[in-house]
């Protein structure tokens, strides 16, 4: 991971499931009528490294994160009021004492909070990563921070078309019909790359 940026943090109302679609109605009626008067702790992000990016309107910070990093960073933005550590459509935050990525890609965003998905979505943990997301595996990008990756990938269109995987492990082609798990992971030193 290259880049977070700080943005604030949208108020999460508890909601009753029973008005999920009302709830939804609700929070587009209010678009655009969010309080505005709110500012950036500007000299704590500026002593965090963080920089202005005017494009988003946000904080941001380039750099080859590790993830003690991140956790910090984590840890430090959240003292902050009404600030929030992102990157992407991923909300970095911490629970019990550990980081979590929380994909919000296809999250209702005011209505379905941290720990309603924490509950119902999956929680997926590789080492000490976590990762909160409606999908079925972490992205190679997160993987990366705790060394890992996905054992199979389909390095080009003849791939797909054979119905075959290259397993990183092995350093072969495989049918896909005899994998059991094609969301596998694999610590990134034992690759062995597609040539």
């Amino acid at each position: 991971m290259k880049y977070v940026e700080v943005k604030f943090k949208i108020k999460e109302d508890k909601m009753d499931p029973a008005n999920f679609i009302s709830n939804v109605i609700a929070a587009q009626d209010t678009l655009g009528l969010k309080d505005k008067t709110q500012v950036f702790n500007k000299k704590k992000l500026l002593k965090l490294g963080f920089n202005l990016n005017p494009s988003t309107q946000g904080y941001s910070l380039e750099k080859d994160f590790t993830l003690d990093e991140l956790i910090h960073l984590t840890r430090e933005v959240e003292k902050l009021e009404n600030h929030m550590l992102i990157h992407g459509y991923i909300t970095l935050k911490m629970h019990n004492d550990s980081l979590y990525f929380w994909d919000k890609a296809l999250v209702y965003e005011g209505i379905d909070s941290f720990e309603y998905c924490l509950e119902y979505y999956n929680v997926l943990t590789i080492d000490n990563l976590n990762v909160v997301t409606k999908s079925d595996c972490i992205h190679d990008d997160l993987l990366k921070l705790s060394n890992f990756t996905l054992r199979y990938i389909q390095p080009g269109l003849s791939f797909i078309t054979q119905n075959l995987l290259w397993d990183k492990k092995k350093g072969c082609k495989t049918d896909k019909k005899v994998i059991e798990n094609h969301k596998e992971y694999m610590l990134i030193e034992e690759v062995i790359h597609y040539k």
